[in-house]
């Protein structure tokens, strides 16, 4: 039950005012409405704006405003059956007020290998992270997965607020984030229930509550020795020295989940050594000992959307073919990718390269030099173009030089260089070994000379 004399909170400046503060309602507002495009609600809730979002503010200072129970909708999200609950968009507003102040200060106690709906880090900061321990790793690696059952569904709720109590002092802060977590009442997400778990799937500020509800779990994983785990929402990955050490892990999440989160785990627990038969499978990516690939399921359906474009407009193709690329240009997915696109790798095209210039001359495709850096030094004079446009002006000379076993070349529009190197192409003299030589004249001005 909702009290608000549970404890004194450690953050005393996040105040209610802030919640129904009017730019605050405004960004809540654009936020909510982010992804919703033109459905329904919004379009509802836009019909009559300033008398919603007026009302709203009003509701929120009087201490009046109440939410409505979410309604309960069975389908199919990410391949798996879920019951989502779902509210009107102008009380989505109102949840978007209220974690606009009070986000930033649950973010600041997340552990930094959590990844699941946190701006900034999500799935490819897990990859990254994975792969890096993986490579910088020496030796054999153990490692297995842990999830939870349901694990929304099964959130002790009174435990969840009591710890938000820790962080946040103002009773109206605690009122609100009470109804959220109690927001289906005795009912929790699957089944009628005594009321005392479940949080609504679908509500924003959920998987931001649900991080919270597990970041104590990931510090106390932190301090065991021998591990490292990283977690994405309800999935935990453990990666050990040892099969003792993951083995020791285990043992704690079982104990932990047990007495503290009084949350049932998946039984399936197996530990597994990194090896080509058993890759760690975190996160979409199939990691092994020295390259990634993406998980099977997620190839197959590549490949079935893939089939179906044919008859598809080169728009629809590119938004599909964007997002699996997304994935596959982060992991050694290119064989793949031109495997199922048919598309042609360019070295396997036999196209020539013309190294000439738009107006016919020989283009050095060397680093260029400055004559300065060159002199006093034994260079190979190997050849010149002459008459080359370049942004300094027309009728520049660009030589070809070896120096220090490396090609390169140097510009110049000095009418003795260039007179020099006429009587070299006369002579048929290319190449030739000299040292560049330089002298100050009038106006100083730098002559630059073979010798």
């Amino acid at each position: 039950m909702y009290d608000e004399n549970v404890q004194k909170g450690k953050n005393k400046c996040i105040t209610f005012d802030l919640v129904w503060d009017w730019d605050n309602l405004i960004l809540a507002d654009a936020r909510a409405r982010k992804a919703k495009g033109n459905s329904y609600g919004v379009r509802k809730f836009d019909y009559k704006w300033w008398k919603n979002m007026t009302e709203i503010q009003q509701s929120l200072i009087d201490r009046t405003y109440r939410c409505m129970p979410p309604v309960l909708d069975d389908r199919v999200c990410e391949h798996k059956h879920r019951t989502l609950a779902k509210v009107w968009y102008y009380y989505n507003v109102v949840h978007h007020a209220v974690m606009n102040v009070c986000e930033p200060v649950i973010r600041n106690t997340y552990y930094f290998d959590s990844y699941a709906s946190i701006k900034g880090r999500g799935l490819e900061q897990a990859r990254k992270r994975t792969r890096k321990y993986i490579d910088l790793h020496e030796g054999p690696i153990w490692w297995v997965q842990i999830d939870f059952v349901k694990f929304y569904h099964h959130i002790n709720r009174q435990r969840l607020y009591n710890k938000l109590c820790k962080l946040f002092t103002d009773p109206d802060i605690r009122w609100h984030l009470h109804n959220i977590i109690y927001a289906l009442g005795n009912h929790n997400g699957l089944e009628e229930s005594d009321g005392t778990e479940g949080l609504g799937i679908g509500l924003y500020p959920v998987q931001t509550l649900a991080n919270f509800h597990l970041n104590d779990l990931d510090r106390e994983l932190a301090r065991l020795p021998g591990v490292r785990a990283e977690r994405y929402c309800d999935n935990i990955l453990i990666m050990g020295d040892s099969p003792e050490a993951v083995q020791n892990a285990i043992n704690f999440i079982e104990k932990y989940a047990k007495e503290e989160l009084q949350q049932p785990l998946h039984q399936n627990i197996g530990i597994q050594k990194l090896c080509q038969e058993h890759p760690i499978d975190f996160v979409g990516y199939k990691f092994y000992k020295d390259y990634t690939y993406i998980r099977n399921s997620m190839k197959y359906r590549f490949k079935r959307k893939v089939n179906k474009l044919k008859n598809k407009t080169p728009e629809e193709r590119q938004q599909v073919l964007s997002s699996y690329k997304g994935w596959l240009m982060h992991c050694n997915g290119l064989t793949l990718w031109q495997k199922v696109t048919k598309m042609k790798k360019f070295s396997d095209l036999n196209i020539k390269r013309e190294n000439l210039t738009k107006d016919g001359q020989v283009y050095y495709d060397v680093p260029t030099v400055n004559c300065s850096f060159l002199i006093g030094r034994n260079i190979i004079v190997k050849d010149f173009q002459s008459n080359v446009k370049t942004r300094q002006g027309d009728g520049r000379y660009v030589v070809l030089i070896e120096e220090g076993n490396r090609e390169c070349k140097f510009f110049t529009n000095n009418p003795r260089m260039k007179n020099i190197l006429e009587q070299c192409r006369e002579q048929d003299a290319f190449p030739f070994e000299a040292t560049l030589m330089s002298r100050n004249l009038n106006n100083n001005v730098t002559e630059y000379y073979f010798q």
